[in-house]
């Protein structure tokens, strides 16, 4: 868990230093594998 928080930490300062327009794509990268992690969630629920 300690670790996890660690690399999240890493990753937004990373995530900040980077130009806008690779913002969004990362954003949108993020957005299409959590609607994906979801979608396998719910597979997995049923």
């Amino acid at each position: 868990m300690i670790m996890m928080g660690a690399g999240m930490i890493m990753g937004a300062s990373y995530y900040m230093g980077l130009p806008k327009e690779k913002k969004q794509s990362i954003k949108d990268k993020a957005s299409k594998m959590i609607s994906a992690d979801k979608e396998f969630m719910s597979d997995l629920s049923m």
